[in-house]
């Protein structure tokens, strides 16, 4: 199985759409970290929602779905009474055979490896790999079997995860508007390569 894992939407209609149309050929089934919408004043973000229920994506709930959930009732409102459902029935985390998908682990932008300790132990054991969103930047954590966490370098672009550590993953952002790269990632789990892509420009 092939996954295509992306986070913090912020309802970029226009990226979204590239980032699907970019992995429709290598793509079995879509994580969403969460971070679809931006602030529900927006057209966008409705057509975002949309978008996610198309391609069936395994999603999870982000800080800004729970903001535009708590103020659905003050206008100007653009998402339709349908996708604000959708976005209240999406849970805060789900596993998925033996990973885990989070929006904001400890409600923390998770950046040190003293920071991706903490959320390792508090992990269930059944859970090898943990992808999360939050911090809008690509990162990679390893624990291995002497429990020693260590950052690694995704300046490559391709990682092998080694079959007997545990991992906690975050594909940067596919949205965004702080300026960084607009990123995503596909995890092959039959050869184990992580691969960091950049979203392509507009065509």
């Amino acid at each position: 199985m092939r996954y295509g894992i992306f986070s913090d939407v912020q309802g970029n209609y226009e990226a979204l759409e590239r980032f699907f149309a970019e992995t429709k050929d290598d793509i079995d089934q879509y994580f969403c970290l969460g971070d679809i919408v931006q602030n529900g004043t927006s057209y966008d973000d409705h057509r975002c929602i949309d978008l996610v229920i198309i391609k069936e994506c395994l999603a999870v709930r982000g800080n800004h779905e729970d903001k535009v959930i708590a103020d659905c009732t003050r206008p100007p409102k653009k998402i339709a009474p349908e996708n604000l459902e959708y976005l209240a029935s999406l849970p805060l985390n789900r596993s998925f055979f033996n990973y885990s998908l989070v929006h904001a682990p400890l409600n923390q932008r998770i950046l040190t490896a003293e920071q991706a300790g903490e959320v390792f132990r508090q992990l269930p054991a059944f859970i090898d790999i943990c992808f999360f969103g939050h911090s809008h930047q690509p990162t990679l954590f390893c624990e291995d079997e002497q429990r020693k966490i260590t950052e690694i370098g995704l300046a490559g672009g391709m990682v092998s995860l080694k079959p007997h550590s545990r991992y906690l993953i975050n594909p940067g952002g596919v949205g965004l508007y702080w300026n960084q790269l607009q990123t995503y990632m596909i995890f092959d789990d039959d050869s184990r390569y992580l691969h960091l892509k950049k979203l392509s420009g507009k065509k």
